[in-house]
């Protein structure tokens, strides 16, 4: 099995702040499964193609991108709408269902007083 070379534009762009553009060049989100997947090998592991798995405490899936990580509800936002709300809430509570029709803008105070 050949390895993809390493994409050293995708390696540059991760490192910088993260904007629509930049996202959309390093990851693919379909909004009707919630799904974000690699676009590119931009370190040592090939993870082209495939899904965006890491989690943060079991409850959020997470990725790194230039060496922070980010919550994907939140990046479904800023892929789909180029902004980042306050909070993201999950209408079903399900915060690992990050299907774009269960994510809705929200304030901390409305986001907390979902999950009572």
């Amino acid at each position: 099995m050949s390895k993809e070379p390493i994409n050293k534009e995708l390696l540059a762009l991760a490192k910088q702040p993260l904007t629509q553009e930049i996202l959309k060049s390093l990851l693919h989100y379909n909004p009707d499964t919630g799904i974000f997947t690699y676009l590119g090998r931009t370190a040592g592991n090939n993870y082209t193609g495939k899904v965006v798995v890491g989690s943060k405490n079991g409850r959020y899936i997470q990725v790194q991108i230039g060496g922070k990580f980010h919550l994907v509800h939140r990046l479904a936002f800023l892929y789909m709408e180029d902004y980042m709300p306050e909070e993201v809430d999950h209408e079903n509570l399900n915060t690992r269902d990050n299907r774009w029709c269960n994510l809705r803008a929200a304030s901390r105070q409305k986001n907390q007083h979902n999950k009572i």
